[in-house]
């Protein structure tokens, strides 16, 4: 294993400061009202969720980069791998009404609402990472009460996103 051991890869405490700082002057700039603004929207989408199999109903929404805010749930299907998740959905109807064009980077802060502290998932932070370099991450409880701000680049530090292939 020693000869491994130059090639084991963590953030370096630069690289988790400066993200810090950038969750810090997110949260200043966008201000306590768009944040509860995106929080309500969220909780109000995770209550028109259609989950009748796992009964796990997420809402969530986003706020471009010129400050309009869309919102999705999750929508299940008995197969289940054609369950459309929450974020996904959040960011189709802003793909719907235009928000990618021009540029396909317009996401500047996420929230989402469900039951327990958890996060987006795998698939979701895929899909945000295509439309972003960065982001705000809120989650919230099924109340709206924030549980946790991070960012996208805190929670999903190596990722594969569209630079890879030279877009």
């Amino acid at each position: 294993m020693e000869r491994y051991s130059d090639r084991i890869w963590t953030p370096s405490e630069a690289d988790l400061l400066a993200e810090y700082k950038f969750i810090k002057s997110e949260v200043k700039e966008l201000g306590k009202d768009v944040i509860d603004a995106l929080v309500s929207c969220s909780v109000s989408y995770r209550r028109r969720a259609y989950t009748p199999y796992s009964h796990y109903n997420v809402g969530a929404s986003l706020l471009t980069t010129d400050g309009q805010i869309f919102g999705g749930c999750n929508s299940e299907s008995v197969a289940y791998s054609p369950t459309n998740h929450a974020e996904g959905s959040a960011i189709a109807a802003a793909n719907s009404e235009g928000a990618s064009i021009p540029n396909r980077k317009f996401i500047r802060a996420v929230a989402v609402c469900a039951k327990g502290n958890s996060g987006p998932c795998g698939e979701c932070l895929q899909r945000i990472v295509e439309h972003t370099d960065n982001c705000l991450i809120i989650v919230a409880d099924t109340e709206g009460e924030v549980v946790r701000i991070t960012s996208l680049k805190a929670i999903f530090p190596y990722n594969f996103n569209p630079s890879h292939l030279g877009k």
